[in-house]
C-alpha cells in the first residue's frame, strides 16, 4: 500500500452506508481512510472545505437525496471532480439513468470483491489525474508570473540604464557639440539619436507588455477630445525634438466615451510612428473629427515634409508603437488603419469591446505538452518572481520621455 493510497480518503454519507459488509472491506483494501457524515447537507460543506477523494452516498440521505447530493456537486466547478458513487441495494436502469444524469455512477452490491475493487480503483485514478493536471496547471502558472516579473524588471532596468545614458549624451551635446570635429559631431548625433530610440522603444515594449497582462484597468468616461489631443501632441513634440511641430484639431461638438489615458497614449503613439519616418522638420498634424452615422475618428497626418528612410526608427520601434494603438483601438471596439494621409484610428461613440485585457503580443498560456525541462533562466525567473514584489504602473501611463531641461 502506497503512501499516497493511506492518505486517500472516501467520505461516506450516512453510518449504514460506512458499515455495508461488502463495501467496508474493499475501501481498508485499497488504503481509504473512511470519513462519516450525517446527511447530504452535511456532506456538501464537508466536500467543500476538504475535497476527499471519493464520495459515497446512499439513495436517501436526509432531506437531499442522493442524487441531489451528486448533481450539486457535479455541478460546483471547485467539486466537479470529486467522484460520487450512489449506493443502492439494488440495480435497475432506472435508477442508473439517473445516478447519470446526476453526474455520478450507482454502486450495487457486487458479483465479486475483484469487481468493486476495479470500480473504486477507476474512480480513485480520474481523481488522482485531475488533481495531477491541476497540479501541473498551478506550476505552469507560477512559472509564468515569475517570467513576466523578470521581463518587466528587465524593462525597467534597461529603461533606467538607457534613460542615464540619454541625458548624458544631451549634456555632452550641449557642452562640446560646437567645439568637437566634423566627424566627432556626427558621431555624438548618431549616439543621441539611437539612445532616444532606444528609450521610446523600452517605454513602448513596457506599455504593451502592461497592456497586455491587464495591468492597467480599463475605464471609459466622457473624455474631454481636445485635451487628449493637446496631451498627445505636446507629449510627442517633446520627443521628437523642437524642429518637429506637432499640432491637434478636434471637430467642434464631438462626444466620446473613451478611457482618456489610453486614448492619449495611443494618439502620441502614432504620431510617434509618422515622426519616427519623417524628414527633420517635417510638421504632423492631429485631426480629429465626426464619422458618418455616429463614432469619432482621429487621424496623424503629416502636414508638412517628406519621409527619410535613412532616418527611420528601428522596425521593432515602429511595430510596438503599432500594436499599442491597435490594442487601444481593439479595447474600445474600434479598429486602426492605414489612410491615404497617414494613420487612422477610428473608435465607436462608446466602447464594445467585451474582453479586457486585450489580444497582444505575449502569450500567457503555459508550456506546450513535451516541452523541453525548464532551463537555467526560467529557474531564476522563478526565484525572482517568489521575491519581487512589483507595483502596478502608474495611470496615465508615460510612453514617451520627458523633454530634456
Amino acid at each position: 500500500m502506497s503512501a499516497e493510497q493511506a492518505q486517500a480518503v472516501a467520505l461516506c454519507v450516512g453510518r449504514a452506508v460506512a458499515s455495508l459488509p461488502w463495501l467496508r472491506p474493499a475501501l481498508r483494501e485499497l488504503g481509504l481512510t473512511a470519513q462519516v457524515v450525517d446527511h447530504g447537507e452535511a456532506a456538501l460543506d464537508r466536500v467543500a472545505a476538504q475535497t476527499p477523494d471519493l464520495v459515497l452516498v446512499g439513495v436517501e440521505a436526509g432531506a437531499l437525496d442522493g442524487f441531489e447530493v451528486c448533481r450539486r456537486i457535479a455541478g460546483e466547478p471547485r467539486t466537479a471532480h470529486v467522484p460520487v458513487l450512489i449506493v443502492s441495494p439494488v440495480s435497475g436502469q432506472g435508477l442508473e439513468r439517473k445516478a447519470l444524469e446526476a453526474g455520478g455512477e450507482l454502486l450495487t452490491p457486487p458479483e465479486s470483491r475483484h469487481l468493486l475493487a476495479l470500480r473504486l480503483r477507476a474512480a480513485l485514478g480520474r481523481k488522482r489525474l485531475t488533481d495531477a493536471q491541476e497540479a501541473r496547471f498551478q506550476h505552469e502558472q507560477q512559472h509564468q508570473l515569475a517570467r513576466e516579473a523578470l521581463v518587466r524588471v528587465s524593462l525597467l532596468d534597461l529603461d533606467v540604464m538607457v534613460t542615464a545614458a540619454h541625458r548624458a549624451t544631451l549634456l555632452l551635446a550641449d557642452n562640446t557639440l560646437a567645439g568637437l570635429a566634423p566627424e566627432d559631431a556626427r558621431c555624438v548625433r548618431v549616439a543621441l539619436g539611437e539612445l532616444g530610440s532606444a528609450v521610446d522603444t523600452l517605454r513602448a515594449l513596457e506599455a504593451v507588455r502592461a497592456l497586455d497582462a491587464g495591468e492597467w484597468h480599463f475605464e471609459p468616461a466622457p473624455c474631454d477630445l481636445t485635451l487628449v489631443v493637446a496631451q498627445a501632441a505636446e507629449a510627442a513634440a517633446a520627443s521628437a525634438g523642437h524642429d518637429q511641430p506637432v499640432s491637434g484639431t478636434v471637430e467642434p461638438g464631438l462626444e466620446l466615451v473613451a478611457d482618456a489615458a489610453l486614448l492619449e497614449y495611443a494618439l502620441a503613439a502614432m504620431v510617434q510612428q509618422t515622426l519616427g519616418r519623417a524628414e527633420p522638420g517635417s510638421a504632423v498634424e492631429i485631426v480629429v473629427h465626426r464619422r458618418e452615422p455616429s463614432g469619432v475618428v482621429c487621424e496623424v497626418r503629416q502636414t508638412a515634409g517628406g519621409l527619410d528612410e535613412a532616418q527611420a526608427r528601428p522596425a521593432i520601434a515602429q511595430a510596438l508603437q503599432l500594436t499599442l494603438a491597435r490594442m487601444v483601438a481593439e479595447a474600445h471596439g474600434g479598429h486602426l488603419r492605414q489612410g491615404e494621409a497617414g494613420l487612422v484610428l477610428e473608435l465607436p461613440p462608446e466602447p464594445t469591446a467585451r474582453q479586457w485585457p486585450p489580444s497582444g503580443v505575449f502569450s500567457r498560456g503555459g508550456p506546450a505538452a513535451g516541452a523541453p525541462a525548464p532551463s537555467a533562466a526560467t529557474a531564476a525567473a522563478e526565484w525572482l518572481g517568489s521575491r519581487t514584489v512589483l507595483p502596478a504602473p502608474p495611470r496615465p501611463p508615460r510612453l514617451l520621455p520627458p523633454a530634456p531641461d
